[in-house]
């Protein structure tokens, strides 16, 4: 039993800030039936034929609502066939979600829904190019709110910060209204960045710098401790354990089967990690064949060794020593103890079975990698897995 994501491509249009792959739906609607078609097939083969289950589930985007509540209902049935996952989650932007939906809740087809909330402030949410407002929001929240009474769905809301000119009050109030309006059990905070391929870095955006985020961060999630969220993961924060088990599926390299254009795979192979990439657009992947366009990359000792470390330190459970040994073939503290002894003490707990970050930490996470990503011997590549 494995995990499974399905990528929706589809976005009502594509926010300044956004590099995920999407489409406009509206000058690609003739697309969304052949699309939900290849996915119906290819998840077909699995269920029917493969006879697979799957523990989590996660439909993401774009904006997966878009693709219509008959044609989810379709795929999450489809799903649903073998059992019910323990969790199974949609992304959905606020502007989208309607009393529409609300037949996959009453079915439990969805148990878990995940809203791009980024700002309760309009005058953030244009600065950041996104085409809603807040109105828009507090309708969504509203309405996630009923949902969660209702049918028990978890909630989850996503908010961007460090936005140019954003204070600490200001995202104490985003938090504030949004808590007001609905009881949300799971809440990521991103900070915004300005990468390659988006809007905001066509048009030269400019951003906070690390100290402006570090003292905003370090105050924000001082609120989220008070309010009651524990800071599991160094974007994500949970009320009563209520993490999002799928993500933890990712954060540990579990097995996580992946459709749809755009979509990545994690799998296990004679021990070995392989990652499936589907490079397929949207329009090729509409009109090829099941299972076309799916790239297949198996990890070399070294780049294990690093995925190991990179998802690991990101949760505050850290990396298992045992369990590091076992999927790589190499003890930890062997090959580590030197580089964790010049780090700041601040920054990490360490205990016989694990090593972590503190906040203090993850603040500073990209730099802690690059030292340890340094001090891997490339002649590992040449090494024997120990099994």
């Amino acid at each position: 039993m494995g995990s499974l994501y399905i990528h929706i491509p589809f976005c009502t249009s594509r926010c300044a800030y956004c590099t995920f792959y999407s489409e406009v739906y509206h000058e690609n609607a003739s697309l969304v039936e052949p699309y939900h078609k290849r996915l119906l097939a290819e998840l077909s083969v699995l269920v029917d034929e493969q006879e697979l289950s799957f523990d989590t589930v996660y439909i993401g985007g774009g904006n997966p609502g878009l693709l219509g509540v008959e044609r989810l209902v379709q795929l999450l049935k489809l799903i649903h066939t073998h059992g019910r996952p323990r969790e199974v989650t949609m992304e959905i932007n606020p502007e989208t979600l309607t009393e529409e939906f609300l037949p996959l809740f009453e079915d439990r087809l969805l148990t878990r829904l995940s809203i791009g909330i980024q700002s309760m402030d309009d005058r953030f949410l244009r600065r950041i190019g996104r085409n809603t407002a807040s109105s828009a929001n507090e309708r969504a929240l509203r309405l996630a709110e009923r949902i969660h009474d209702a049918y028990d769905v978890e909630l989850s809301v996503d908010l961007i910060v460090a936005i140019p000119g954003q204070t600490i009050s200001d995202l104490r109030r985003d938090l504030d209204r949004v808590l007001k309006l609905c009881a949300a059990d799971h809440i990521s905070l991103y900070c915004l960045t300005v990468e390659e391929g988006s809007r905001l870095f066509e048009q030269g955006g400019i951003f906070m710098s690390d100290d402006e985020q570090a003292s905003l961060l370090y105050e924000l999630w001082a609120y989220l401790k008070e309010l009651g969220y524990e800071h599991y993961e160094v974007s994500n924060f949970a009320r009563e354990g209520r993490y999002s088990q799928h993500n933890l599926i990712y954060w540990k390299l579990g097995t996580c089967l992946g459709l749809g254009s755009g979509a990545a795979s994690t799998t296990w192979e004679a021990g070995t990690l392989v990652h499936h990439l589907q490079e397929q657009d949207l329009r090729t992947y509409a009109r090829e064949e099941p299972f076309t366009g799916y790239e297949k990359e198996v990890l070399t000792t070294v780049e294990r060794i690093e995925e190991e470390l990179m998802v690991g330190l990101r949760t505050r459970r850290g990396i298992d020593k045992a369990s590091f040994l076992k999927r790589t073939g190499h003890d930890f503290s062997s090959l580590f103890d030197r580089v964790v002894a010049t780090l700041d003490s601040t920054w990490y707990d360490e205990a016989d079975q694990f090593f972590s970050l503190t906040e203090h930490g993850f603040m500073v996470l990209d730099a802690i990698l690059l030292r340890f990503f340094a001090s891997i011997p490339e002649a590992l590549d040449r090494s024997q897995w120990l099994w």
